[in-house]
């Protein structure tokens, strides 16, 4: 649900004026002591499917909640929540009111802004507390999910302040904090407060409340171009963006030759505002959440979106790994800062946008040729971006990596039969529970891809397991796809002789009536010596 205007707003920075009443901490950020978290998608299964076709299941991923109707945004968002507590991964909700507010019926983005307002006031007096009903329930339901909730997302003074202390926010921010601390039953909550860059240090709920700070990141984040119906450049070329070298041009504060403090001008891949961001985040001892980050276009042929997303795609990679590394000046400050270990989580969004912001292509483009959003954002288009995209996740510590290096699985293995040179596939590429298990052709998608993790065989798609259906140990017990339960029926251990053996049956996995076609279903039958629709090697 990225809903967004390239209308630019003037948004003033004025100083705090009203400090927020402290309030009780959550116990954990989940941040890794030693390595960073990240997240796929933003609405849909759509987003996990591409990313896990390349690289090992991500830490989680992220989808948006509604005050307004108190519910999901849709049952894509709904679904995809779903679809990672069960598997007890890490879920970003943003929980907004500024797309839709409550009592909104009609009118200009001012109008809507102007209700956004005044339910952010009444947010902060305690209004709509029944609308959070939905969410609290879903994260007792899951209580081995870990939930960052962004109290609504980009926050600017444009939607939700009434004034310029911004009181009205940060009470809002802190009383729905206050609504879930009081109902949750497991600590697996933290809080995120994700500003439009800018308007971080004005709108800031305090210390007492928040765990995370997030950053959108794009393309002028990153002091790259977008193209609508031409190019829009974060500066005014050639004074304060250089069109050649694709780079913001601002000043620091140095000193010159007589050692007396100065601007010097500089070249610089990213956007001041998000590096004083990051300065802000470390003085008050915050971790940041890179919570939206994607490919815009990059072309200027208006017609092919493969124009320039190859070569500015990897060159957007490189700049987003590069930023979590940072050390250096900052615009327009004195002095040198090292912030290269305040990101420690990253959201990629890893959709086709032409299709919308689901990404699932329907037949129709939603977006026009020319226009910011027309782009394939799909990380496994693009050669060089993806390589870029999966030595960053190495280079800086994400638990998860394409290869599985780190701490992070790999994707998995094909398993492939001798007798008909099929792969083990789940029925559909459906993830739900009791999904039939058979033979297909190999198709390398997620739907056939098995990771070992002791005897288990995990399909990282789902982050289900092999499972022989009812834990049945009888002759013709079928084989199915079931959440992980460590237990008899998930067992199999892969012999010298290609079988693989369920010790608690002491029978084979096999496939059924010696079939060798698409849809043949796989089940337990005693071993054999040497039968081809009992043996099997990984690929």
């Amino acid at each position: 649900m990225l809903r967004r205007s390239l209308t630019v707003l003037a948004l003033l920075l004025v100083p705090l004026l009203v400090p927020l009443a402290p309030a009780p901490a959550s116990a954990s950020t989940f941040a890794p002591a030693g390595g960073r978290l990240m997240f796929a998608g933003q609405s849909t299964k759509t987003s996990w499917d591409d990313y896990t076709s390349f690289a090992a299941a991500p830490s989680g991923g992220s989808v948006y909640y509604e005050v307004k109707s108190g519910t999901w945004v849709n049952t894509g968002h709904r679904d995809y929540a779903t679809f990672l507590a069960q598997q007890g991964k890490m879920i970003q909700v943003g929980v907004s009111w500024k797309d839709n507010p409550p009592g909104f019926t009609g009118g200009d983005e001012n109008t809507k802004a102007a209700r956004s307002r005044a339910v952010t006031a009444e947010l902060a007096a305690g209004g709509y507390a029944a609308q959070f009903n939905q969410l609290i329930a879903f994260i007792n339901q899951y209580p081995n999910a870990k939930f960052f909730l962004r109290l609504d997302y980009e926050v600017s003074s444009f939607y939700h302040c009434t004034d310029a202390s911004c009181a009205s926010y940060k009470n809002a921010f802190a009383r729905i904090r206050s609504l879930i601390e009081g109902q949750k039953r497991q600590d697996n909550v933290t809080y995120v407060f994700h500003p439009v860059r800018g308007e971080y240090e004005q709108m800031y709920p305090g210390d007492a409340v928040t765990d995370w700070v997030g950053v959108s990141v794009f393309a002028h984040e990153l002091c790259l171009p977008i193209y609508d119906n031409g190019y829009l450049y974060n500066g005014t070329p050639p004074q304060n963006y250089d069109t050649g070298a694709l780079q913001c041009r601002n000043a620091y504060i140095g000193t010159d030759s007589s050692g007396n403090p100065a601007a010097v001008w500089k070249n610089w891949d990213y956007d001041g505002n998000v590096l004083k961001m990051m300065k802000f985040s470390k003085d008050h001892g915050k971790p940041m959440i890179v919570s939206e980050s994607g490919m815009m276009n990059f072309t200027d042929n208006g017609g092919d979106t493969a124009g320039m997303e190859e070569t500015r795609g990897n060159m957007w990679v490189q700049r987003l790994f590069g930023l979590m590394n940072y050390s250096g000046p900052i615009p327009n400050l004195p002095g040198s800062y090292d912030l290269r270990d305040v990101i420690k989580a990253a959201v990629y969004i890893d959709l086709d946008f032409r299709y919308g912001w689901d990404g699932i292509q329907d037949g129709s483009f939603d977006f026009p040729v020319n226009s910011t959003w027309f782009v394939d954002g799909r990380l496994s288009r693009y050669g060089a971006a993806k390589a870029s995209f999966c030595q960053g996740l190495t280079d800086r510590g994400f638990v998860t990596t394409c290869t599985g290096g780190g701490t992070g699985p790999g994707p998995g293995n094909q398993i492939i039969g001798q007798g008909s040179n099929r792969c083990v596939d789940i029925s559909g590429g459906r993830t739900t529970d009791g999904a039939a298990v058979q033979l297909w052709d190999c198709l390398g998608n997620g739907a056939q891809q098995w990771r070992r993790q002791g005897d288990t065989w995990i399909n990282p798609q789902s982050g289900k397991c092999l499972d022989a259906a009812g834990a049945g140990t009888a002759n013709g017990t079928l084989v199915q796809l079931w959440t992980c339960l460590n237990n008899s029926a998930q067992q199999w251990v892969p012999r010298a002789d290609g079988t693989f053996l369920n010790p608690a049956s002491g029978k084979c996995l096999d496939a059924t009536a010696w079939g060798t076609g698409n849809g043949t279903r796989l089940q337990l039958w005693t071993c054999g010596t040497g039968q081809s629709n009992q043996i099997f090697r990984l690929a």
